[in-house]
């Protein structure tokens, strides 16, 4: 059993979280907001190059429109984080630090925040693995040099 308090701070801080600067934790706005995201692939497609640009355009990019660009976009940039400005191969080597920040919030499971819809279990895989390819091309670029 939780302790009375203890719930109370909880959902007090849940609250706050879900409400400070944000409406996107309404039941109404994020029916919405999912309605308007595009699909998202159920599973990425094995013969693409992990960590590539195509299998980021085909599969990463939708988990991020649909999950993180309300927040990490071109109409805001919570923390100066946008996962908006991957636009080429090139993007993708000079904004890693980006990628390298995600992922140590998604480990953390403070990305989405919990008052936000969250990844499915498949979506996050993909985004994971496609992460660590990335880091893994970029360690290799780097040595190469």
């Amino acid at each position: 059993m939780i302790p009375p308090g203890l719930l109370a701070v909880s959902l007090a801080a849940l609250l706050t979280a879900c409400t400070h600067g944000s409406s996107h934790g309404s039941p109404a706005v994020q029916t919405a907001h999912a309605a308007a995201q595009p699909a998202v692939p159920a599973a990425p497609e094995a013969t693409l190059p992990p960590g590539s640009w195509v299998a980021f355009q085909r599969n990463i990019e939708p988990i991020l429109a649909r999950y993180c660009f309300h927040c990490h976009g071109p109409d805001r940039s919570e923390n100066g984080i946008r996962f908006d400005l991957f636009t080429d191969e090139e993007s993708l080597h000079t904004r890693i630090d980006t990628f390298n920040k995600a992922i140590v919030m998604l480990y953390a499971s403070k990305m989405p925040p919990p008052c936000e819809y969250q990844p499915t279990q498949t979506e996050l895989n993909a985004l994971v693995g496609w992460i660590a390819a990335r880091q893994k091309i970029e360690a290799t670029a780097a040595v190469a040099r």
